[in-house]
């Protein structure tokens, strides 16, 4: 009596094939897990400078709220970046780089406010003058 056999499926061509793809589904896993986001640099570079125009502008008598926090952000970033959490720290200083814009915008408006109202002052002093002597004569 003769027993048939099932003829077994070729996994010669598909084992390598599995393989080749685990290996590869593992080295992309491993350099993504190594791949971390390098220290900001340019951004830390960035919010300094802003902070240091900042303080130039007088944000510190006309705009103080805005330049502690970005103070405080350009901090909080530099203990980020010591952890090693580069993203947040990148993110935390375009904050406070852009806080420290808004610090020197805000003082550079409150001089110009006060530059008008100084020109407002002498431009009254000199009508006065003027209808004064005119009302003279």
């Amino acid at each position: 009596m003769w027993v048939k056999v099932k003829p077994m499926h070729d996994v010669t061509t598909k084992f390598p094939h599995a393989v080749m793809r685990a290996g590869l589904l593992t080295t992309f896993l491993v350099l993504a897990a190594c791949a971390s986001v390098p220290a900001p640099q340019l951004e830390l570079d960035r919010a300094r400078s802003a902070l240091a125009a900042a303080e130039a502008a007088g944000a510190a008598e006309n705009a103080p709220v805005d330049l502690r926090l970005a103070r405080e952000e350009v901090g909080s970033a530099d203990t980020l970046i010591a952890a090693r959490k580069n993203q947040q720290a990148q993110r935390l200083l375009v904050i406070a780089a852009a806080r420290a814009e808004l610090a020197t915008a805000k003082s550079d408006g409150a001089k110009l406010r006060a530059d008008v109202q100084a020109k407002e002052r002498e431009n009254a002093q000199l009508r006065r003058e003027l209808l004064g002597e005119e009302g003279g004569q």
